[in-house]
């Protein structure tokens, strides 16, 4: 998977809400590895894993809803 800025989404609203990713681990319940991995644009996530990213962002403080955000990264991932 090439690196784009898309995959970079994830880290820009960790870093936005000053998460560390092993505190974005205990709130969204996704792997510490899989958000490095997701962070660096080499795993492309599930819808399932999409959807509790955002569950985690909206509830550590992100100003969208939660349906918003995961539209946000279902449309900037690009995965092949």
């Amino acid at each position: 998977m090439a690196e784009t800025p898309s995959n970079h989404i994830l880290r820009r609203l960790r870093k936005q809400l000053g998460l560390s990713q092993p505190e974005l681990e205990a709130i969204a319940g996704v792997s510490l590895y899989y958000i490095g991995r997701m962070e660096l644009g080499r795993h492309c996530p599930s819808l399932r894993t999409i959807r509790r990213l955002a569950h985690g962002l909206h509830a550590a403080g992100l100003d969208m809803d939660e349906q918003d955000i995961v539209c946000l990264l279902v449309r900037e991932w690009e995965c092949t």
